[in-house]
């Protein structure tokens, strides 16, 4: 189910039952923690992402402001939840190739540490970017 969390979209269900009820997942999962719910109300762009993605109650702020505002009783749903669901769900299905792109080399590289002692089976692609403030189509 979907709730308007004080303008923003948050998703209240388990992953399995939000991927089954929407067949595909979107192209952007957000975890909502107080600092994402405050860039978006400063951000267009990110106000313009975030209203065309799976918002989730990462943040114990938007659990307790969901039950303060709305009487909403949200299960947090942390990033590391997501993906390990999602790792989950390409050891199981024929998805075998997966890739993480952004944070810094160092985050990666724990990231690959585990990922590949508990995923085997799974070929990862760590690619970290140099940060830019502004992208073009290049």
């Amino acid at each position: 189910m979907k709730f308007d969390f004080i303008g923003l979209p948050i998703f209240d269900e388990s992953l399995s039952v939000l991927i089954a009820k929407e067949a595909l997942p979107p192209s952007v999962i957000s975890c909502v923690n107080a600092w994402s719910f405050y860039c978006y109300y400063k951000q267009t762009r990110f106000q313009q992402v975030v209203q065309n993605s799976f918002n989730l109650p990462d943040g114990i702020s938007i659990v307790w402001g969901s039950y303060l505002t709305d009487r909403q009783h949200l299960k947090r749903i942390t990033g590391i939840d997501v993906l390990y669901f999602f790792l989950e769900h390409a050891k199981e299905s024929a998805i075998q190739r997966i890739m993480f792109l952004g944070s810094s080399e160092k985050v990666l590289f724990k990231i690959k540490e585990k990922a590949t002692l508990s995923f085997p089976d799974l070929m990862f692609i760590f690619v970290s970017p140099p940060f830019k403030d502004e992208f073009n189509q290049n």
